[in-house]
């Protein structure tokens, strides 16, 4: 299972475990939600790290990696200095998510959760029935929908206790 691990630019011991596909539908979640997201800012040591290196190559060629230049077919890295960090969310290089983007998420979040503050079961309901769990309203939710669309508000506002923190890194 690949993971992401969320850790606070001013106090590492603040930190946060989750899925890669957490982490996705977390954004995307955010984005359907009128984040914009401003882009990650450059890992420091991004352009300097041993890209011949077995575990980076991997990495790179399974697409997991943001890269300063390009491998050829033998597998041989370029550098490219023209080449700029992408902004992605979605590696573990180590770059920042800046505090007004983080508070942006935040924002974003809490309005995918139908609140400014903790979640009520009537909000789940309808926050999530039509869009997220493709339900058809004329259905009766069961417990288990119930139960799923609490998960999820409860995951949206564990991201959301973290992004109120300020700016972070991701690894």
């Amino acid at each position: 299972m690949i993971r992401r691990l969320l850790v606070n630019k001013q106090d590492e011991e603040l930190s946060y475990l989750l899925k890669l596909s957490s982490w996705h539908w977390a954004l995307g979640m955010a984005c359907d939600h009128g984040w914009e997201p401003a882009g990650t800012l450059e890992p420091g040591a991004w352009r300097d790290l041993d890209y011949h290196g077995e575990v980076i190559t991997q990495m790179a060629i399974d697409g997991f990696w943001d890269l300063p230049g390009s491998y050829d077919r033998n597998y041989f890295f370029a550098s490219d200095p023209r080449k700029t960090w992408s902004g992605t969310y979605t590696t573990d290089q180590g770059q920042e998510v800046t505090a007004a983007d983080a508070i942006g998420l935040m924002k974003a979040m809490q309005k995918a959760n139908g609140s400014e503050g903790p979640i009520r079961r009537t909000e789940i309901v309808s926050t999530f029935e039509l869009k997220y769990l493709n339900l058809d309203r004329s259905n009766t939710l069961d417990d288990e929908i119930i139960s799923r669309a609490t998960s999820d508000c409860e995951f949206l506002e564990r991201v959301i206790s973290f992004c109120r923190k300020g700016a972070f890194h991701i690894w």
